[in-house]
């Protein structure tokens, strides 16, 4: 701690680049996944680095960090009641909400969503 009483912590580049790909994949998780390769280059780091350190530092792959974040969005909307599954399955780039239906049941959720 210095004398302000801040605790004086460093990251080191890869967790950097891996925070970075975080947050990358959240703010894209509604349009569609960049891509490894396009991920990797946008957080300096090579493919394999960002598949292995990603998975240690946040314990998924980033595809399925993604994906997760697309099922808290989805799951968030569907108990809020604040749009219809249809909205909700375009805005997550599916073109048919049955397709949306089939990808959510086999998410980590076992509850199926309910359109009243």
């Amino acid at each position: 701690m210095d004398e302000k009483g801040t605790a004086n912590v460093s990251i080191g580049a890869s967790d950097y680049a891996m925070l970075k790909a975080a947050k990358i994949l959240e703010q894209q998780f509604h349009t569609r996944f960049p891509g490894i390769k396009d991920l990797a280059f946008s957080c300096n780091v090579s493919v394999s680095k960002l598949k292995r350190d990603f998975k240690e530092t946040h314990g998924v792959t980033p595809l399925e960090y993604f994906r997760n974040l697309q099922v808290h969005y989805a799951l968030h909307r569907i108990e809020n009641r604040e749009k219809t599954l249809k909205e909700i399955a375009t805005e997550l780039g599916f073109k048919k909400s049955s397709s949306f239906l089939e990808w959510y049941k086999k998410s980590a959720y076992e509850r199926e969503p309910q359109q009243n």
